[in-house]
Order: C-alpha cells, then sequence, then structure tokens
C-alpha cells in the first residue's frame, strides 16, 4: 500500500520510495474441526468372540485438549479435560452390541502462514530486479495433537484408566521461517 504507484506515498522521492515502497504482505488461514474417533473396549469381544466392540456412551464427555496436572500422566497432554474422568462417561458394550463409533471428536486446528516481500526495482534497468522475502509458517505455533495416535498406541481403550485419551504424537511442524533473497533479470 505504500510507494509510487500505489495508495500511500504515491509522491514520495525514489529514495524514500526504496525504503517504504513495494512491500507486500500475504497470508492464508486454515480453520479445520477435530476429527471423529472410537473408543474402544479393548478387553471385550461381545459380538461374536472375534471383533472387539467400541465403547458406549454414557454422559457427555468434557473434552478439550488439557495438560494432565496430577497423578502418574502428569505433564501429558489428554484428549479429556480429566482424563481419570473421562473414562467413566464410557461403558462396555453389553453382548450383542457392537459400540458406538465416532462419538467423541478430537480438537478443532487453526493455523495461518504469512509472507513478506520487497522489490527494488534497478535504476540501470527497469526490468531488473531485487526482490527479498520472508515466509513465515504456522506463525502462532499452533500444534494439532494426532488422536489416531491415542488410538494407536492403546490410550483410547476402556482397560487403560491411568493414560485413558493422553496424546502421543503432534501432527503438525513448529513455526518455520524462511528467508530468501533473488536478483530477476
Amino acid at each position: 500500500p505504500f510507494g509510487h504507484g500505489r495508495h500511500f506515498g504515491n509522491s514520495v522521492g525514489k529514495g524514500f520510495d526504496a525504503i517504504i515502497g513495494g512491500w507486500d504482505l500475504s497470508g492464508i488461514a486454515r480453520w479445520t474441526s477435530g476429527f471423529p474417533i472410537n473408543v474402544s473396549t479393548g478387553f471385550q469381544w461381545p459380538t461374536n468372540w472375534q471383533l472387539s466392540g467400541n465403547g458406549v456412551l454414557t454422559t457427555r464427555p468434557s473434552v478439550g485438549t488439557t495438560r494432565v496436572t496430577s497423578g502418574a500422566d502428569a505433564g501429558n497432554i489428554s484428549l479429556f479435560k480429566n482424563n481419570v474422568n473421562g473414562i467413566n462417561d464410557f461403558r462396555a458394550p453389553f453382548p450383542g452390541e457392537a459400540g458406538q463409533r465416532n462419538v467423541i471428536r478430537g480438537d478443532g486446528f487453526y493455523n495461518t502462514d504469512m509472507s513478506v516481500t520487497k522489490a527494488w526495482r534497478m535504476p540501470y534497468n527497469e526490468k531488473h530486479a531485487l526482490k527479498f522475502r520472508w515466509d513465515v509458517f504456522n506463525v502462532f505455533n499452533t500444534k494439532r495433537f494426532d488422536v489416531f495416535s491415542a488410538l494407536a498406541d492403546g490410550n483410547l481403550e476402556l482397560d487403560i484408566s491411568t493414560s485413558f485419551g493422553n496424546y502421543t504424537h503432534v501432527l503438525t511442524q513448529q513455526r518455520l521461517m524462511q528467508f530468501a533473497l533473488r536478483y530477476e533479470f
């Protein structure tokens, strides 16, 4: 928005335009809901002794990523606001029941990537330019916890009460920055 041919600073001198002109800011934001997941019984085969069933929801669990503050799992990140009580929100299916599928959702996710660029036209040839670029991925350093890691590690099975709902992996990378300087001709 600043410099020659722009809304602000359209009439500034060449020296000042070289400093304030030619900057561009761009970005993209993504916002997604959480993945639906099952709670497994982990220890019963109520259907026909061949397939284990899913847990049956008895009360609406209080979900949301929370750091466990006490007990053996202190410091771990959990899907449930209270992972010790989270297991009590489910029951094992009765014989003949298969249980419920996708009864809870993992955490949603928000991410923003941004880029700042600046171009300087060369005074000896308008077709030549020096371009600077600064890209920042995951600007706010947000994390998306892998709800499927809780399934794979058995942490969403009703027979594991101490680590029930604990995440073990992260799907996203930490904030990443890259710089580029390019001469175009």
